[in-house]
């Protein structure tokens, strides 16, 4: 089911030639009223109109006849004509489907969807032979509330939509649409519900699945859960979390083994792809402001980039999972490595093999490889401070500290930087060099907290006292108005 205008068209046309249909196993007494049917099903709406409208001057046209020629003044948008004559149709036989069908289609050919909508769902009450006014009437309901949404009428849209789930409650569209309106307005109740339907209706919607499986984790309903995951797995789902979740259920049941270690893979996978789409869709924003960008869409482009926090997430706790794989670290190295070859734009990984070959003691490859990720992404705070470990472990101080300082512009709030620039400016007796840096900075970054306590920090170990007393109740005072 679509809610696609053509769509309507389709059913419309398709409506039209039922009626055709009917009407030519009803009783035909008059031969004028013969001759107007068989126009109208040669297509020859203008002749068909002619000779029906003289069959009703003569008093010889029936309810079918009168019905016919309604549908006909509706395609010829005489709309006024055609609600002139079904109504008489219709308070002639008040409980006629066809009549009742022709009256809906009239109402949705002028877009009056709530009419339609009533129409429709009266033929349906008394017919049992078509299925299609079902449609049609769902179609009529989708339309208006698309039209309430935009309007932002959006208690009457979601009761629109109720509406027509109590008449087809297992539409895919309709649910679909409720769902997406509930989540918009952060309203869950009723959610577990609406995604049990969809997945009735669409039983391989992996999308569905996965989100199903979240929904019934948040209401610790695990089991169910973990039902939901394994079918968004088993119909291959994008989403990365059900392949993470159940990776850390095989640890918790101790039953790690290769389906373990391909579930991270995916995992791993489907969140690299998932940032990079996000990511994608931001720089579009961007693009498509042509580098102007405004409140709102900087708005917009932060929300998006906030989604790829869990993604992120994901990434991180499936590589330490990984690892925990591999009692051998050279399979593990490996194993890394092959990631990157086939995700050679994670940068998650790349900081993974560094921090790996750092954790080894070999600090000359790690010194090299810091130095291609870099080429790679120059912004990488943690790949310059990569590169300052390495280069302290090869006893290389001042290179060290431009690495460091390079990581402190990139991410001048980050205390871990100010840590280790510290300790090298001490290991080569700049204390006050470092001090002179610092008060530098605060002319310029008068409210960053991290650089206020280092600074304060600083000043106690070289006995300056006073000032560090002032300066750490300077960055206590900022981080409270935070």
């Amino acid at each position: 089911m679509s809610n696609n205008p053509s769509k309507v068209i389709q059913l419309f046309t398709f409506l039209l030639f039922f009626f055709i249909f009917v009407l030519n196993c009803w009783s035909i007494d008059t031969g004028s009223a013969a001759s107007g049917i068989s126009l109208y099903n040669q297509g020859k709406l203008k002749e068909a109109r002619e000779v029906l409208e003289r069959a009703v001057d003569t008093g010889e046209a029936g309810i079918p006849e009168r019905t016919i020629l309604g549908m006909i003044y509706t395609r010829l948008k005489e709309y006024d004509r055609a609600r002139k004559i079904l109504t008489f149709a219709q308070q002639q036989d008040p409980s006629n489907p066809e009549v009742l069908y022709a009256l809906g289609m009239l109402e949705l050919a002028i877009g009056e969807y709530e009419a339609s909508a009533k129409w429709l769902k009266m033929a349906d009450n008394n017919s049992n032979s078509l299925q299609q006014t079902k449609k049609l009437w769902t179609d009529s309901m989708v339309k208006r509330s698309v039209e309430l949404y935009k309007e932002g009428k959006y208690d009457a849209c979601e009761k629109t939509l109720e509406e027509v789930l109590q008449i087809d409650a297992y539409n895919p569209v309709v649910i679909a649409m409720l769902i997406q309106l509930r989540k918009e307005r952060g309203r869950t109740e009723g959610l577990v519900d609406l995604y049990r339907h969809f997945v009735v209706a669409e039983p391989e919607n992996a999308q569905a699945y996965a989100e199903l499986g979240e929904l019934l984790l948040y209401q610790g309903k695990f089991s169910a859960a973990e039902e939901a995951f394994l079918n968004a797995e088993a119909f291959g789902t994008d989403e990365p979390y059900p392949y993470y979740y159940l990776a850390r259920s095989d640890l918790n049941h101790e039953t790690p083994g290769s389906d373990h270690i391909t579930r991270l893979h995916l995992a791993i996978g489907k969140a690299v792809r998932k940032i990079s789409m996000i990511k994608m869709q931001a720089a579009g924003t961007i693009k498509n402001q042509q580098g102007e960008v405004g409140a709102e869409e900087l708005k917009k482009i932060e929300q998006l980039l906030k989604l790829s926090d869990k993604p992120h997430q994901i990434v991180i706790e499936s590589i330490r999972m990984l690892k925990d794989c591999y009692p051998d670290c050279k399979d593990y190295e490996q194993d890394i490595r092959r990631l990157i070859d086939w995700y050679p734009r994670s940068l998650d990984l790349c900081i993974e093999l560094g921090n790996l070959l750092e954790e080894q003691h070999r600090f000359s490859e790690a010194y090299e490889y810091w130095q291609s990720v870099l080429e790679d992404f120059s912004t990488a705070v943690e790949a310059h401070m990569g590169l300052g470990r390495s280069l302290k472990a090869l006893g290389k101080t001042h290179q060290s500290i431009i690495a460091y300082r390079r990581a402190r512009d990139l991410d001048p709030e980050n205390p871990e930087i100010y840590s280790a620039l510290e300790k090298l400016y001490r290991a080569d007796g700049r204390d006050k060099d470092l001090l002179q840096l610092y008060s530098e900075l605060y002319q310029r970054e008068r409210t960053n907290t991290a650089l206020i306590y280092a600074r304060a920090n600083l000043e106690e170990r070289m006995g300056l006292l006073e000032e560090a007393t002032l300066h750490r109740l300077r960055a206590d005072e900022l981080e409270g108005h935070n």
